[in-house]
């Protein structure tokens, strides 16, 4: 069960970096870095990539929650 709310956290803080990225962009020069020299596809390439990895840990995370329900319902002490 805890690596399921592992998963979840993760799933939030890059949704997080996203939302972040989407809405203040130049977060990454702040820190003293110009990645991409000011053409912003750093930028862009942060928010697909965290949003596929939020979106697969989220799908992850609620398809071992459901293999943990049925194992409970059904009994069977191991999960499969």
């Amino acid at each position: 069960m805890r690596s399921v709310r592992v998963e979840a956290l993760a799933a939030l803080a890059l949704a997080a970096l996203a939302v972040l990225t989407v809405l203040s962009p130049e977060w990454i020069e702040a820190l003293g870095v110009d990645p991409d020299g000011g053409s912003a596809s750093a930028e862009v390439a942060i928010v697909i990539v965290s949003a596929l990895a939020a979106g697969g840990l989220w799908i992850h995370r609620r398809v071992r929650l459901r293999r943990i329900n049925q194992t409970r319902l059904s009994g069977d002490a191991r999960p499969r």
